[in-house]
């Protein structure tokens, strides 16, 4: 049994050997931070991720100092962590506010608008099905079936010509 203090976080262990249980338990908690903090887990914008090396980079065949990329690296974390918690705390609370007043509204129009109208046409409807069934039956099924008649009356054939010398791609011939 001991008690171990590392990085800010404590923990107690119970076994034998404390110093592998700290470790396994170290591995389980860089596991599980991981997992957290990959919130596209099915991987379906991996073309969205950014990184250092996308915004800011430069070509192989000229190099400069390491420390400069370690300080300008370090500015870029920095900055995009300092402006993400800014917009954060800047638009949360509007976009919230703002998505809320969309569903109010939204359910709104639908218990007192669009539901009642349903419920009003579905009474309707039936009477309006059974004229326009009749009409369609009376109009439209004698010029159908006059059609059709025509239509079935065409035959047609798809292959090649066998003799080249008659068919329209041949070209004029003097």
């Amino acid at each position: 049994m001991g008690l171990h203090k590392r990085k800010k976080e404590m923990c107690v262990v119970l076994g034998e050997d404390g110093d592998e249980d700290v470790d396994e338990l170290e591995s389980r908690r860089e596991d599980l931070r991981t997992r957290r903090d990959d919130r596209d887990l099915q991987h379906m914008n991996t073309r969205l991720r950014i990184g250092f090396e996308d915004v800011i980079g430069e070509p192989g065949s000229a190099h400069s100092f390491d420390g400069i990329w370690v300080g300008t690296h370090a500015t870029f974390e920095l900055t995009k962590y300092v402006f993400y918690k800014l917009h954060t705390i800047l638009l949360a609370l509007p976009v919230s506010i703002a998505g809320a007043l969309l569903f109010a509204l939204l359910s709104c129009v639908h218990i007192w608008a669009v539901a009642p109208a349903i419920q009003g046409f579905s009474v309707v409807l039936p009477s309006i099905q059974t004229t326009w069934t009749s009409c369609m039956d009376v109009l439209l099924m004698p010029l159908s079936c006059c059609l059709s008649r025509c239509v079935s009356a065409v035959a047609g054939k798809l292959g090649q010509d066998e003799n080249p010398e008659h068919s329209p791609q041949s070209g004029f011939r003097s």
